[in-house]
């Protein structure tokens, strides 16, 4: 969980995804764009993606401790 005055979001190893403040969404295809140049939020091509990461911030945002993080492995 990445956390800020204007967003929030949370990383994997392939996507960075982020909900601003004001409300504008952000998705990056790390592998294809490490750089974050092109939001990829609303191609059609990301939309599980988007969903799965927007379900796991919402899971993380009031977490705390180890149940917050993944199991290794």
């Amino acid at each position: 969980l990445l956390t800020g005055n204007e967003f929030a979001g949370v990383r994997t190893r392939r996507f960075a995804y982020a909900e601003r403040r004001h409300g504008a969404i952000e998705l990056y295809d790390l592998r294809r764009d490490p750089d974050e140049l092109r939001n990829v939020a609303d191609d059609r091509r990301y939309s599980r993606v988007r969903t799965r990461l927007a379900e796991r911030l919402d899971s993380l945002r009031d977490c705390a401790g180890r149940d917050c993080r993944p199991e290794a492995g």
